[in-house]
């Protein structure tokens, strides 16, 4: 998948608990999100525990 590939379906089959999608949106985002969080913690293991704990808000 390519950083442009995100698309309406991906985010609706997510939101509805799609196990897959959910997986492929995670991977989309991985890496935009983690320096975001890496800039914040300064470590990679929080980053990586705050990035999994955005991600399931964002899921949810």
């Amino acid at each position: 998948m390519l950083k442009s590939d995100i698309n309406i379906q991906l985010l609706t089959n997510a939101s509805k608990g799609n196990r897959k999608a959910q997986y492929e949106l995670y991977k989309f985002c991985f890496d935009l999100l983690m320096p975001i969080c890496f800039r914040y913690t300064r470590n990679e293991e929080f980053a990586r525990e705050e990035l999994s704990t955005a991600f399931v808000k964002i899921i949810n």
